[in-house]
């Protein structure tokens, strides 16, 4: 699955996330199964990375694997911090 977050989805906040003090906007989460990535921009510690992506893995399969919604807000078992990609 590769998904662009739409505005409306935008509007409703869904693209944003906050792990570990770091505040991320996502623009594109891309996986499957269980494994996912979400691209974007992040500010750490005040200082903003244009390309940053979260490498995440959820701890259950959700039941509709196109539901970006039901995706963003399970629960992760795992994650990663990606800096300076060049998506």
């Amino acid at each position: 699955m590769n998904h662009i977050f739409s505005d409306a989805q935008k509007a409703a906040g869904i693209h944003m996330l906050e792990v570990e003090e770091v505040a991320f906007t996502g623009e594109r989460l891309e996986g499957d199964g269980k494994s996912f990535r979400i691209y974007g921009a992040a500010v750490v510690d005040g200082e903003k990375y244009p390309h940053f992506a979260i490498e995440f893995e959820l701890e259950a399969e959700t039941a509709n694997a196109d539901d970006i919604e039901a995706i963003m807000a399970a629960e992760w078992d795992s994650y990663d911090f990606l800096f300076d990609l060049n998506d």
